[in-house]
C-alpha cells in the first residue's frame, strides 16, 4: 500500500471517529446541562459537582431569512435596520469575471481555504 493511500485511509479512519465522538459529546452535553439548568430560559447556569464548578449557558440563535429581508428593506425603520448585522460576501464566479483592477477588487482579499476531504464507500469498485 502507498504511503498516500495508508495516509488518506488513516484519515478517513480518524474523521469518521471524530463524527462519532462529537455526535456523542453534543447529546452528552445536552443531558448534562439539562439536569442542572432545568430551566430552558436563556442565561448561566452553575453547579458544583467534586472538586469541579461547572458553567451552562442557554442561548439563542437569530438568523435573517436574507431572501425575504431584500424586498422589504426600504420599508424598515432605522431602528429595525440597527438589529441587522449586514455582512457582504463575494459571489466567487462573478468575482473572478471582472478585471483585476476592478473597484471591487481594491477591497477583498484572498487567502487560502481550508481544505475539504470526503469519501463515499463504493462497493465492487478499486
Amino acid at each position: 500500500m502507498k504511503d498516500t493511500e495508508k495516509q488518506f485511509l488513516e484519515w478517513m479512519a480518524i474523521k469518521i471517529e471524530l463524527d462519532v465522538i462529537k455526535k456523542k459529546e453534543i447529546a452528552l452535553r445536552k443531558t448534562v446541562v439539562s439536569s442542572f439548568a432545568t430551566e430552558t430560559v436563556p442565561g448561566t447556569y452553575h453547579k458544583v459537582l467534586s472538586d469541579f464548578k461547572f458553567t451552562a449557558s442557554i442561548g439563542r440563535n437569530y438568523k435573517v431569512a436574507a431572501d425575504d429581508l431584500t424586498p422589504i428593506w426600504a420599508k424598515l425603520t432605522p431602528e429595525e435596520k440597527a438589529c441587522v448585522d449586514y455582512k457582504p460576501s463575494v459571489k466567487v464566479a462573478a468575482f473572478k469575471a471582472l478585471p483585476p483592477q476592478s473597484l471591487l477588487a481594491r477591497v477583498v482579499t484572498e487567502t487560502p481555504a481550508t481544505p475539504t476531504l470526503a469519501f463515499k464507500l463504493v462497493k465492487g469498485d478499486k
